[in-house]
């Protein structure tokens, strides 16, 4: 896992090739007026998710990881805490869906994190994060743009 600010995204370009394409979509497009939903931008090397939610207590959200993509999720406007879980962490591995590369294991993450407007996380394949939770216990208004790399073969 990565945290930093948006402002220092490009120290990852050397890594992620596709975050300077990632980047120029979104100084080209604003989300807060885009319905929800996944939009292509380079095939399957690289799409967007474009959320907008009300951030919800932790027992409410589901853990998730992914085998194919990396997670690039940056927060845009609101405040929310994630969390990032070890596989010890988790009471059932949960089912992989292939067709959404998405797996929702069960269990209780232990380490939580701030991600506040303006910062990034990456999340790596089979990195176990839980999202959209609430910050001080009060709910935030969030839009979020999650960009999914595919890495290199």
């Amino acid at each position: 896992m990565i945290l930093d600010k948006l402002s220092n995204i490009s120290r990852y370009e050397p890594l992620f090739p596709q975050i300077r394409h990632a980047m120029d979509w979104l100084a080209t497009h604003d989300i807060t007026k885009m319905e929800p939903g996944t939009y292509q931008i380079d095939g399957p090397r690289l799409m967007v998710k474009v959320q907008h939610y009300h951030t919800v207590p932790q027992a409410e959200r589901a853990l998730e990881y992914h085998r194919r993509y990396i997670d690039l999720q940056c927060q845009l406007h609101g405040q929310e805490i994630f969390g990032m879980c070890n596989p010890s962490d988790l009471t059932a591995p949960g089912e992989y869906l292939p067709d959404r590369d998405v797996c929702f294991p069960t269990g209780k993450c232990s380490d939580f994190f701030p991600l506040r407007e303006g910062y990034f996380f990456i999340a790596f394949p089979e990195e176990i994060h839980q999202t959209k939770c609430l910050m001080e216990n009060q709910s935030s208004e969030v839009y979020k743009a999650i960009f999914k790399l595919l890495p290199a073969a």
